[in-house]
């Protein structure tokens, strides 16, 4: 883990209002778990699968919160756990000023954590140009769902398409999916729910014609202009892009770049195995693959160096009793990286050294 400065509650004299009413210790703890599932969406949005910070920032492991993965101040993650730890300890303060102390403060707090949730999730929808409440009800959604109801078949089937409405519209104004494409598994098993074969005409139908359907019948009730605006626009532009694994673009590449990386990988981390010094390493490795004596690597080599370094299997086993060899993907692409790198700074476009493959 990298820690990184937090920019957030590391004055005492800012985090000191919280004592008077939960320890911060504890507040940081509730807040943290609570937002779990959302600060795991945020790194995801990154390409990231969890978050990297072990310790609770402000908890009783970390008081100041100096062990913050400098990916969770990047990915949004940090953010989020303190607008989320902000506005809990606002509203407790609010609730002991006008009512007595609830029994238990830490549920009670904790049961504050999903409204603040909801309301960020609004406020995000709206500086997109998205609804803030994309499953209310009222308004132009009743004149859709009306006519629903209207054009149905029967009740029951009637009773479904305003429900895969709603549906819908929650689905298209949710941001971080991959995809753009209806559920459509889900939708069949949520209106297993509510029709059974037999009970209503709308059983009969597939959910795909379902909800081309309920396309139609909202434009035609509520206008082309008012359903791009609430279901088309949002739905194509809440994509998350999703990334190229590594190990999944490593085996395109030219031969001879795989042979010169390992060739560089190897070279390099033989020597910091021996205790030689990064940038002594560095030079000699990068000389050994060109030829030619090198500079000094700058900041950005050196954080691709360490990453490789920490990659390095044997490196790992050492500093995490043999934990997380799967790493090995990561040696491939960063040695990649810094030895075309290294190439590129080092070498004229009429010298050139290979090695024999």
């Amino acid at each position: 883990m990298t820690p990184a400065r937090n920019p957030g509650l590391t004055d005492p004299e800012r985090s000191a209002r919280f004592t008077t009413i939960l320890p911060l210790s504890q507040l940081a703890e509730v807040c943290w778990q609570a937002t779990s599932i959302e600060r795991r969406a945020a790194h995801g949005r990154h390409g990231r699968s969890r978050c990297p910070t072990s310790r609770v920032p402000y908890g009783e492991a970390d008081l100041h919160g100096a062990a913050v993965h400098e990916t969770c101040l990047a990915d949004d993650c940090l953010d989020l756990f303190h607008e989320v730890l902000m506005g809990v300890g606002a509203r407790l303060e609010r609730r002991w000023g006008t009512a007595p102390a609830p029994r238990d403060a830490v549920r009670y707090a904790a049961s504050i954590v999903p409204t603040l949730l909801v309301d960020r999730q609004r406020a995000a929808r709206v500086a997109k140009g998205w609804a803030a409440k994309p499953a209310r009800a009222d308004g132009m959604a009743a004149t859709v769902n009306r006519e629903l109801v209207a054009t149905a078949p029967d009740t029951a089937s009637g009773e479904w398409y305003v429900i895969l409405f709603r549906i819908m519209r929650s689905y298209a104004n949710n941001d971080g999916r991959c995809s753009a494409v209806w559920p459509v598994d889900g939708l069949a098993q949520e209106k297993s729910r509510h029709l059974t074969a037999g009970s209503a005409t709308g059983a009969s139908t597939t959910v795909c014609e379902d909800i081309a359907h309920v396309l139609a019948i909202a434009q035609g009730a509520a206008g082309r202009a008012w359903l791009n605006q609430m279901i088309w626009q949002p739905l194509m532009s809440g994509v998350t892009p999703t990334p190229v694994p590594d190990d999944l673009l490593a085996p395109d590449g030219e031969f001879e770049d795989q042979v010169l990386s390992a060739w560089f990988r190897d070279e390099y981390l033989s020597r910091r195995r021996q205790g030689v010094p990064v940038r002594t390493s560095f030079r000699a490795a990068a000389a050994a693959i060109s030829g030619r004596s090198v500079p000094e690597p700058n900041t950005e080599l050196l954080e691709l160096l360490h990453d490789l370094e920490w990659a390095d299997p044997d490196e790992v086993g050492r500093r995490r009793s043999g934990a997380h060899q799967g790493w090995s993907r990561s040696v491939t692409s960063s040695a990649r990286t810094v030895e075309t790198r290294s190439r590129a700074s080092t070498r004229s476009p009429s010298t050139s050294h290979r090695p024999a493959v």
